[in-house]
């Protein structure tokens, strides 16, 4: 075997991370996210599959009021060319 026949670890963890704090959140949540994603649609979905809010990323760190949201799980879903990522969180 030579160097060129192993995929190094770092390819494989090439993935992107959506992270949300606080979890679990009162009035807004900030999504941390890679500066790719930036102009793309963040959706947040109940676990019934409704759609609640929806937002323009416009910074690596976006803040969201969700402070109308019923207290419960939702799904926030970022895509980009069709690549999704999608995090929970909890409204408290």
């Amino acid at each position: 075997f030579s160097n060129n026949d192993f995929v190094s670890v770092d390819k494989l963890e090439q993935k992107v991370n959506l992270n949300i704090y606080p979890n679990p959140a009162n009035d807004s949540i900030t999504l941390s996210i890679a500066d790719s994603f930036m102009g793309e649609k963040a959706q947040i979905y109940s676990l019934s599959g409704k759609l609640v809010k929806e937002v323009q990323v416009k910074n690596t760190r976006e803040t969201i009021n969700i402070s109308d949201l019923a207290k419960g799980s939702y799904w926030v879903v970022v895509g980009q060319r069709g690549q999704r990522i999608t995090q929970s969180f909890i409204k408290q």
